[in-house]
């Protein structure tokens, strides 16, 4: 079922990029790039997580709030309308149960970390890019549900990979400052998970806005990133949903 979603997903995304090399002309009277030469951007921020799953006493949503994040990404030179992007991430998560009628067994901090690889490719007139999202990571997942015999629950860690597509819309503010889109549809799988319960596949989708300051502004070279983030996996159990919230400050270097 998730292969044929992951087809689906790829063929919505070959239509868009058909649609936007179409009509790239107007989008280029607008468009463009906060940074065309190779720039770091390290930033900290925070975020929210919200992980949920059915059990046999009712929904069981984990929730983790004011998680600490550290992103540092890497965004290469433009050449020939093609750009790639290297992006890694830190996040301190510290999960409690929404119902206090649960319970959770480990209540200490649990760190969750990622690396990402995106190479892009730039429509005609720099308005859009389109591309691949390559992603490995140790993220968190339910080792434990709630029962009628225990209303107590519990996280272990899993790695995981992602493999999809990926889209970044430019344009600009009113005052002529860099904005940009991203979207990017995902296919996850595991390589090991540190559970009893047994995981499947799953899907993932991100959504993330960018603003850039630019280099004419008392912010100078600073970047603002709100983000949001869904996954689904499917397990022996039930399907697992992660959701995640935040915002990041950066700082661009370019040389």
């Amino acid at each position: 079922m998730n292969l044929v979603r992951l087809l689906g997903i790829i063929l919505i995304f070959v239509g868009i990029v058909g649609v936007t090399s179409q009509v790239h002309s107007a989008t280029s009277d607008y468009a463009k790039l906060a940074y065309i030469d190779q720039t770091i951007l390290v930033g900290v921020g925070l975020s929210f997580t919200k992980m949920e799953t059915y059990s046999t006493v009712g929904n069981y949503f984990l929730l983790s709030q004011t998680n600490p994040r550290l992103d540092i990404r890497y965004v290469s030179k433009v050449e020939e309308k093609f750009r790639h992007t290297v992006h890694g991430y830190f996040v301190r998560e510290q999960y409690a149960p929404e119902n206090p009628s649960f319970f959770i067994r480990n209540r200490e901090p649990v760190n969750r970390f990622g690396l990402t690889y995106q190479p892009q490719w730039f429509s005609e007139g720099n308005g859009v890019s389109y591309g691949f999202n390559l992603q490995l990571k140790r993220a968190n997942v339910y080792s434990e549900v709630p029962t009628n015999a225990s209303l107590v629950g519990n996280i272990a860690q899993r790695t995981s990979y992602e493999a999809g597509v990926a889209m970044k819309w430019y344009g600009q503010t009113v005052s002529k400052l860099p904005l940009s889109l991203d979207l990017d549809f995902s296919y996850v799988n595991h390589l090991a998970v540190d559970s009893t319960i047994d995981y499947m596949a799953g899907i993932s989708y991100r959504l993330a806005l960018d603003f850039d300051f630019g280099r004419r502004s008392y912010f100078s070279n600073f970047n603002i990133r709100a983000f949001y983030e869904y996954e689904k996996i499917d397990s022996s159990l039930h399907a697992v949903n992660t959701k995640e919230l935040g915002v990041s400050l950066s700082r661009a270097i370019s040389f």
